[in-house]
């Protein structure tokens, strides 16, 4: 977790208001995408409470690093959760969705499997204690569309109880030269968001943001 609060700090120190960048309209999913840990069905008890999202920025693939700690207010239970392989608005003509080029999850710090479900999703059960917070990690690895966007589909976590207290997604551009190479922004969604721009990375900050099922995360490489 120390590299995230690296990149966080340096943002903070240096970070200037970004303004926002025009995202291509045809991104169709037939690459992996991936996105934030998704519930089965509405959730009463099992809130997010705050998603951690870093995209590491690759010459011909990217790689996600994001931590979701879930707090549950109810009983335990055991539920299924899953990973989005693709965007979950693709119609049936997509077909099949190919898999991470690497994918490893952990559910507080012990790594867990996470196998296929149908074309679209890798799912899992996991138990959630009662009144407890559980700390979800992934780490995925993807090529980018057409070989210059990168997406991560936010609304998959819009089914867990209630708004998440606090999101933020970091897109770090070190390794392709920085953050004039690649343009991000939140599309399908616009909540009240800070945004924060060095020489190397930009972040996108939301508090109390409750996503709109269809919002994802654009990040495009080929400007």
């Amino acid at each position: 977790m120390a590299h995230i609060f690296k990149i966080c700090l340096t943002l903070l120190s240096i970070g200037l208001c970004v303004t926002p960048y025009a995202l291509k309209a045809d991104i169709a999913p037939l690459q992996a995408t991936g996105g934030a840990v998704g519930a089965k069905s509405p959730h009463q008890t099992i809130r997010m409470d705050t998603e951690e999202v870093i995209v590491h920025l690759e010459k011909d693939s990217y790689t996600v690093d994001a931590v979701f700690q879930m707090v549950n207010s109810g009983d335990t239970v055991t539920e299924w959760v899953g990973f989005p392989k693709g965007h979950e608005l693709a119609g049936p003509e997509m077909g099949k969705f190919p898999d991470f080029t690497r994918f490893h999850a952990w559910v507080d710090g012990r790594q867990v499997e996470f196998s296929n479900e149908g074309d679209r999703w890798l799912a899992g059960r996991v138990k959630f204690p009662g009144h407890t917070t559980t700390l979800i990690r992934v780490v995925y690895e993807a090529n980018y569309y057409r070989g210059e966007v990168a997406t991560y589909f936010i609304g998959t976590g819009s089914l867990w109880k209630d708004s998440i207290r606090k999101a933020a997604f970091t897109v770090d551009g070190s390794a392709i030269g920085g953050s004039k190479h690649f343009s991000a922004g939140l599309h399908m969604d616009r909540p009240n968001s800070r945004r924060l721009l060095s020489e190397k990375a930009l972040r996108i900050e939301v508090a109390d943001y409750e996503p709109n099922p269809k919002a994802v995360l654009n990040v495009d490489v080929g400007r």
